[in-house]
């Protein structure tokens, strides 16, 4: 879902709103239109148009995110090496290092564990660190041999020795030539263009010549003592070399680096060549003011700076007109010389006239990031076209148009501003919309991720203020993590934010006494009894759960496992049923009987069960766990849960309140920590990573999707196929909702895809098996499906076209299927239906005065609802006759059918039809 402006939407253009910076660019030599980029925080991007429009690689097996630098073979445009960082997930700590790909970036393997040593206080700039030696090219086996790697020094604490390595096998084996403690910033590799030994190396403290390939170095040339952020040697002239020195110039020697002659003296950074033409250089300044890219044509004799660029329409662009600074690359087509793919501050641009101008070329490269909390989304509850995201850096985007177009709503930049700022920062993570109709106010934190205050705009973010808050005295109140901040769902003027509570619908919030003298947040509130909300304490390692029933004003301790809910930073991974009060869902970060450290577990209120979603995801390796659970407000017993790690199956799904768990990744790039909310209106599932914001179908049909609005992608790989239709049965007695459907591999039987009826109508995507690569991803293209449904534990044939055996409907990935299916009737009684989806249920329980019972029924027929004592004496008829088929609620004060109070005690509420009978226990304590 790429987030355009109304003046991109007006154009047609697709947008690609980009967001943090790329660390590296590399172009297939012999497939120029292949282009590889390393971005910070979200491994690897390609594009296979020429820059055109951008993919974000699927990435399965790269357990890191932060991608350093890269570079793809000059003949096979599907290999490509990634240095890649763990930055700052220290659980990933074991797989970082150079990965490789053979598939074009959809799986990846860790060709050379190792410390890439990345600081990001130092080492956020455009890098070269792996190189290949053109002269290893092996016209067999069609790629080069010979790779090179150099990681710099850390001289933190924590840090370790840079390192060199070679390969002379196409980077399955790797030496270790040496370790340094020398250079701590290294900006460049390059080598020779002919012989076959020679390498150079652009350092924070200068450029430097090895003639032995790689083994040792030494200091090459005169050039003034500086940084030296660049190298380029002239393939058709290796005597010819060019070097930047950083804030001074560029330099060019004619004798093989000997002596060095300045060219241009221009605050130079970065200096890139065009291979194929080497007269044509492109030469990157320092971010200053009145600063740009400058050209020379004719080998550095002249130069040309590129005309200025205009602000192109698009959000959170204002700032990436022009390209210069260290977080800029650029790459040359080597076989048209008006050809360039530029990228500088978060944008791609691209030249077709040889650098004279640069126009904006980021089609579908989208970034901004979502989900530092459980509420990062926020829905309108009446308008359904109108919702917001809360991302990190660039603040609140709106769209009322259901995705069309955007606009930036967040908090003023002129915050974080001055000496003494109102915030650290102008990110924003978690808020609410009011749910009240029409109405345009939002509360949301805002600053910098642990440090943010409640932000209250009453015009959906054209302004903002900070509402008053009265501190407890306790400790300071104001500044907070704020990682739940929610409108009570029936009572607007209630919001709870973090360590406060606001009673005046967010013109002052007070500190709440209790919690913080445990040094505790809210962490969660049941939708639907929203008086219920759940906090955790901070004093001791978030461990404990703490609940009250009054809106905040009473609490009580609720759960303590024993072990924290953080197992990363302080952030607690929970959440509360929507509509069970009672159920609390956490992360396992300790020892527990039945769970599985890493696996999300739910309390009841009595014991802990973890939900099995660890294991399913390969386990707890790769610092692997379960990052956030979350559910569909329409069918609460659909759920969603996301891994924490990269590289792995992220997202899994349940249909029937997590006891069993579909793994529905499909094409979703495998970036973990991302972002789960589902939409109220259509029950699609939105997901916010750092590749921007992604969206799948729900599991039934629903009308209205955005889903539909936006773009199906990454082109390279195979594109889910959805399945829709009505199931009926031959005596007419299937319920419309809530039937559970299933698709099956006709050949192997293998689960590929489930959904829910609703109104009659089912909606499935399956998921495609890519045949380019050796991983299963899902179902073959052209391969046969069996759907089937399930009655009370027990899966039934489907057929079509009143056939009497099951119907093979042949898979097409990206196909749109309507498929009405049939049951045999005669494999079915209304009782057994009625055991699978009757439900009954009462809150509160225990209770002291009313409990309000709540029932379903899934067909029509006739119930009886009584209540009885401990020793089967029915005392109470709540309802007796005909029901359709619905939801219903009764509420029972304590008294039986004589209207007489009852004592204190045990009592069971009981719902029977016909044969079949479901049981409640109840206790009343007054």
């Amino acid at each position: 879902m790429p987030v355009r402006s109304e003046a991109e939407f007006k154009l047609g253009d697709v947008g690609g709103e980009g967001e943090q910076h790329m660390h590296s660019i590399a172009r297939c030599y012999n497939r120029p239109n292949v282009i590889y980029l390393a971005h910070d925080v979200c491994q690897v991007w390609r594009s296979g148009d020429g820059g055109a429009s951008w993919d974000k690689c699927l990435c399965k097996g790269m357990y890191a995110h932060a991608s350093l630098s890269i570079e793809v073979d000059p003949v096979d445009s599907s290999i490509v090496f990634a240095t890649v960082s763990k930055s700052s997930n220290y659980r990933a700590t074991t797989y970082e290092g150079v990965f490789r790909s053979n598939d074009s970036g959809k799986t990846w393997s860790l060709a050379l564990p190792s410390k890439p040593n990345y600081n990001s206080s130092l080492h956020r700039y455009n890098r070269k660190t792996i190189a290949y030696d053109r002269t290893s090219i092996n016209t067999n086996q069609k790629k080069a041999l010979r790779w090179y790697v150099v990681h710099p020094y850390d001289s933190r604490t924590e840090g370790a020795p840079g390192a060199f390595y070679r390969s002379e096998d196409g980077g399955d084996t790797w030496v270790k030539l040496f370790d340094h403690s020398l250079y701590e910033k290294i900006y460049d590799l390059k080598t020779h263009p002919s012989d076959g030994k020679t390498i150079y190396m652009a350092t924070e403290d200068g450029l430097f010549v090895s003639q032995d390939k790689g083994a040792s170095f030494s200091k090459l040339g005169d050039l003034p003592t500086g940084e030296v952020m660049s190298v380029e040697v002239n393939p058709k002239n290796p005597n010819i070399i060019f070097a930047t020195v950083k804030d001074d110039g560029v330099y060019r020697s004619k004798n093989g680096g000997l002596n060095f002659t300045e060219v241009r003296n221009d605050y130079a950074y970065f200096l890139f060549m065009n291979q194929g033409y080497p007269n044509l250089l492109y030469m990157v300044p320092q971010a200053r003011s009145g600063a740009n890219l400058v050209v020379s044509r004719d080998g550095g004799d002249t130069w040309t700076k590129s005309g200025y660029f205009e602000e192109q329409p698009g959000l959170g662009r204002n700032y990436k007109i022009v390209i210069r600074g260290q977080f800029t690359g650029i790459a040359p087509n080597p076989h048209d010389s008006t050809d360039a793919v530029a990228f500088s501050n978060a944008q791609f641009r691209k030249t077709d006239d040889a650098g004279a101008t640069f126009d904006v070329s980021s089609d579908y490269f989208t970034g901004f990031a979502w989900g530092w909390g459980n509420q990062s989304m926020l829905f309108d509850s009446h308008d359904p076209n109108r919702f917001a995201t809360l991302n990190a850096d660039v603040g609140m985007m709106v769209t009322e148009t259901g995705s069309d177009y955007f606009e930036d709503r967040g908090v003023p930049i002129s915050w974080r501003e001055g000496t003494n700022p109102v915030i650290p920062w102008t990110s924003q993570f978690n808020g609410d919309m009011e749910p009240v109709q029409g109405s345009k106010k939002i509360v949301a934190s805002a600053g910098y991720n642990f440090e943010t205050k409640v932000a209250f705009t009453t015009d959906a973010g054209v302004n903002w203020t900070l509402p008053t808050v009265v501190e407890s005295g306790i400790t300071p109140g104001y500044t907070e993590y704020h990682l739940f901040v929610k409108y009570h769902s029936t009572n607007p003027d209630i919001i709870y934010a973090g360590n406060k509570i606001s009673t005046d619908g967010g013109l002052t919030f007070r500190a709440s006494s209790y919690l913080d003298n445990m040094n505790g947040s809210i962490f969660g509130m049941c939708e639907k009894y929203p008086e219920v909300i759940y906090a955790i304490n901070r004093n001791t390692s978030r461990n404990k759960i703490y609940r009250s029933g009054d809106h905040g004003q009473n609490w009580s301790l609720y759960a303590d496992p024993g072990y924290s809910f953080t197992p990363l930073d302080s952030r607690p991974v929970f959440n509360v049923h929507p509509t069970d009060p009672n159920k609390v869902y956490a992360v396992c970060n300790g020892s527990m009987p039945g769970v599985e450290r890493g696996d999300m577990a739910v309390f009841d209120g009595n014991s802990w069960k973890g939900l099995g979603i660890i294991n399913l995801a390969g386990g707890a390796e790769y610092g692997n766990f379960v990052n956030k659970i979350t559910f569909d407000p329409k069918f609460p017993n659909i759920m969603y849960a996301c891994m924490f790690s990269h590289g792995i199956d992220n997202i899994w799904r349940s249909i029937d309140d997590g006891k069993t768990w579909m793994n529905i990744s499909c094409n979703l790039p495998r970036i973990g920590n991302v972002g789960l909310q589902v939409n109220p209106h259509t029950g699609e599932l939105f997901t916010g990573t750092a590749a921007g914001t992604w969206i799948l179908p729900p599991p039934y049909k629903s009308a209205n999707t955005i889903y539909n609005k936006n773009y199906k992608r990454p082109y390279y790989y195979a594109l889910p196929a959805c399945y829709t239709g009505t199931i009926t049965d031959q005596q007419k007695k299937l319920p419309t909702d809530n039937l559970i459907v299933r698709i099956y591999n006709a050949s192997d039987h293998q689960l590929v895809g489930e959904g829910v009826t609703k109104d009659g109508y089912y909606f499935i995507a399956v998921g495609t098996d890519d045949s380019g690569t050796a991983e299963d991803e899902g179902t073959p293209d052209n391969s046969g499906i069996l759907v089937k449904l399930l009655i009370n534990n027990t899966e039934y044939p489907l057929y079509t076209d009143s056939q009497a055996t099951q119907t093979t409907i042949i898979h097409e990935s990206g196909k749109n299927k309507e498929i009405n299916l049939c049951l045999n009737g005669s494999v079915l009684s209304v009782n057994r239906l009625l055991s699978e989806k009757a439900c009954l249920e009462n809150y509160p329980n225990p209770f002291n005065s009313v409990t309000t019972i709540k029932y379903f029924v899934p067909q029509s027929s006739r119930i009886a609802l009584s209540v009885y004592n401990s020793i089967g004496q029915e005392i109470r008829k709540l309802a007796d006759g005909l029901h359709q088929f619905g939801s219903y609620e009764v509420k029972w004060n304590g008294t039986d059918d004589g209207n007489h109070t009852v004592p204190d005690g045990l009592y069971i509420c009981r719902l029977k039809t016909g044969d079949f009978i479901l049981q409640k226990k109840m206790l009343l304590i007054k």
